[in-house]
């Protein structure tokens, strides 16, 4: 299939009517992306919803009538259409065009309940008639279901979805058997049970009224599992819808405030670390007023302490040459009595009194020569008269003093300006995302809004989770119930003529279960290399990664490195898994062997660099025979416009005015006109 123009007319932004020709240069030899630029709010996820709604319509008309332009409706317009003309893969050409009006009698006070629906299809240029009209869509709802084409047609929510850790195996085990399209040999196997419970019932025997109570028993079962998946599918619509009005509050909270509402909680946060750099700030005052008090009334006296220093070390000086003097002095009195004492031993002649002092002076002088060289100032005193152990506890309390005072004090200081400067980015902040009169009614409106509804969407979450555990207890029990009545029949099998046809409709039934389960384990080993293929393609470090396997029974999915290392699919990195993701959407689309076109909506919002250059050069050209882009100007920007360009069949962008509410296609891309 290849889509050949989509037209548009009063559906969402789509005033006028607007068409996006697919056709423009589709010839032209390897260049097969179609790329359609748009800033958010434009309308680009609208294209991709209308695509959907022409091809599979939609049953609650209240859902559609939402979707008709507000403007128009103001107005009593309420017409709506949506055309897609697209060719199949055996040459016919196809015009699928659908449409919603309120009969002019009920435009006054009209509701979704007044609107009704017109199909109209051409076939190679050719109305079909009513019957072949409800074939050919049945053919589209069998052939490609919506179950399908989620794998083609897809945005970064649908990433995101796959991405994220929750979807398990029991998804992955889903969305195989949709691409496989083993619902429709499950709907054989079902109808096969039917004939032979059928055929079953007009046995006399089947009166039995144990067999009627599980045949009753199992009725009521499955009405319950048919409760169950109807009530399932209704939550998922009511949180699409409250999901896109979440978005909707959100792009309007950051147009009307200028920053994301998320930011609002970290604004909380803001709040309470304001006060706590407060509190710091009067604590470290308090530390600052306690230093001062206990030890700063030194502080003003440390310039003096060098002073007090340099005198202990002058009278320690004094002392010492004190003390010399009085051993030079006491020393050559007994050196010189000794001399004598020596002559009167020897009967030497005895030295006068004046030789007695000479040879004294001299050695007075010998014994000055040791003294210590330092000079002592002229006229210094002895003032402090300090011992020697009390010098030493001074000089230990003035170095306790000087560190005490400085380095607490100045680091002190230090935190209080930093503390300072922090409050203050926080206090400019905070003044920035507070608000008064009504722009705090207005930002408490759309907050409230945005709160109420991610409830709604966390609410619905829990209820659908809880639905899907009821229906895996239902299918448990109809497992069982199923058992119970098979055994019952086996009895009656031996006794009635219809045998022979009821075993071969069972025979029927494992052939076609057997071949459910070898087809799963052949397309499993197709979508592990498909997925592994472009999952080493498009990740930064795909080198390093060997191997992607999918266990045939559990659907779990185990990727090994080069180490022989397992990596489960919840270690990866947030950017990994979205990568992942888009390797198992492509997965999923080859191995469903359906020829589709191939429309991804922003896919390169929430992933860096390094992994957005290898998605547009090795996933965007090769991703189909026909690649729809939808992007902002940041995701495809102009790096990423050169790389696509060789393989650009053509580019447009949409054009939202803001004041009018209408979105408008231009030819060229942005900058590119």
């Amino acid at each position: 299939m290849r889509f050949n123009a989509l037209i548009i007319q009063n559906y969402k932004t789509f005033r006028n009517r607007t068409r996006l020709d697919f056709s423009r240069n589709f010839n032209t030899s390897g260049r097969n992306v179609f790329l359609i630029g748009g800033m958010n709010g434009s309308g680009k996820t609208s294209i991709l919803d209308a695509i959907n709604l022409c091809l599979y319509g939609e049953k609650k008309h209240d859902r559609v009538f939402k979707l008709i332009n507000q403007h128009e409706v103001e107005k009593r317009n309420f017409f709506c259409s949506i055309e897609l003309q697209f060719e199949m893969d055996n040459g016919d050409t196809i015009d699928l065009a659908r449409s919603w009006d309120v009969p002019s009698n009920f435009r006054h006070n009209a509701t979704y309940e007044d609107l009704k629906e017109t199909v109209l299809i051409r076939k190679n240029g050719k109305t079909i008639s009513d019957v072949e009209q409800q074939i050919f869509l049945d053919y589209i709802k069998t052939e490609i279901p919506s179950g399908i084409t989620q794998f083609f047609f897809f945005d970064g929510e649908k990433i995101q979805e796959m991405a994220a850790d929750e979807f398990a195996a029991s998804n992955l085990k889903e969305s195989m058997e949709a691409a496989l399209g083993i619902q429709h040999i499950r709907k054989l196997i079902d109808d096969l049970d039917t004939i032979k419970r059928n055929e079953r019932r007009e046995d006399k025997g089947i009166t039995n009224a144990d067999i009627k109570d599980i045949v009753t028993d199992l009725e009521k079962l499955k009405n319950k599992q048919l409760r169950d998946e109807e009530r399932i599918q209704e939550l998922e619509g009511q949180k699409d819808n409250y999901r896109k009005l979440l978005e909707e509050s959100k792009s309007l909270f950051k147009r009307e405030f200028g920053f994301d509402p998320e930011e609002v909680r970290q604004n909380e946060q803001n709040g309470k670390l304001k006060s706590q750099y407060e509190r710091r700030l009067s604590e470290i005052d308090l530390e600052i007023r306690n230093t001062i008090q206990d030890k700063f009334v030194f502080a003003f006296l440390i310039s003096h302490f060098q002073k007090v220093r340099a005198q202990i070390d002058i009278e320690k000086q004094m002392r010492l040459n004190k003390a010399i003097k009085q051993v030079a002095d006491t020393l050559s009195l007994e050196i010189v009595n000794e001399i004598k004492k020596f002559e009167d031993e020897t009967r030497k002649k005895p030295l006068n009194d004046d030789e007695i002092q000479s040879l004294k002076q001299k050695i007075v002088a010998i014994v000055n020569k040791y003294k210590l060289k330092k000079e002592i100032p002229l006229g210094a005193l002895e003032i402090l008269n300090l011992s020697d152990n009390d010098a030493k506890r001074v000089l230990v309390k003035l170095e306790e003093i000087e560190k005490g005072v400085s380095n607490q004090f100045i680091q002190l200081i230090e935190e209080k300006q930093r503390t300072e400067v922090l409050l203050e980015t926080l206090e400019k902040d905070l003044r920035k995302k507070t608000f008064e009169g009504s722009r705090l009614e207005r930002f408490n409106e759309i907050t409230t809004r945005i709160q109420l509804l991610s409830t709604d969407i966390g609410d619905h979450n829990q209820e659908i989770k809880q639905k899907n555990e009821d229906l895996k207890a239902d299918q448990t029990n109809i497992r069982e119930k199923e058992s119970e009545l098979e055994n019952a029949y086996d009895h009656l099998e031996k006794s009635t003529k219809k045998t022979a046809l009821l075993k071969e409709i069972s025979k029927i039934s494992k052939l076609l279960n057997d071949y459910i389960d070898q087809l799963r384990t052949a397309k499993i080993h197709q979508l592990e290399t498909s997925t592994f293929d472009m999952f080493i393609k498009l990740l930064s470090k795909g080198d390093s990664i060997n191997n992607l396997s999918i266990d045939r029974e559990s659907y779990f999915i185990k990727i090994t490195n080069d180490d022989g290392h397992v990596i489960r699919k919840e270690e990866l990195a947030a950017g990994e898994k979205e990568i992942f993701a888009i390797s198992l959407l492509w997965g999923l689309a080859q191995t469903s062997q359906l020829k589709l076109p191939i429309i991804i909506d922003t896919p390169l919002s929430r992933l860096d660099s390094v992994h957005r250059d290898k998605i547009v050069s090795n996933y965007f050209p090769n991703a189909g025979h026909q690649v729809i882009i939808l992007s902002t100007d940041t995701e495809v920007d102009k790096k990423y416009y050169t790389i696509l360009e060789r393989y650009l069949q053509y580019a447009i962008h949409l054009n939202f005015s803001s004041s009018e509410k209408i979105t408008t296609v231009q030819e060229g891309y942005f900058w590119r006109t």
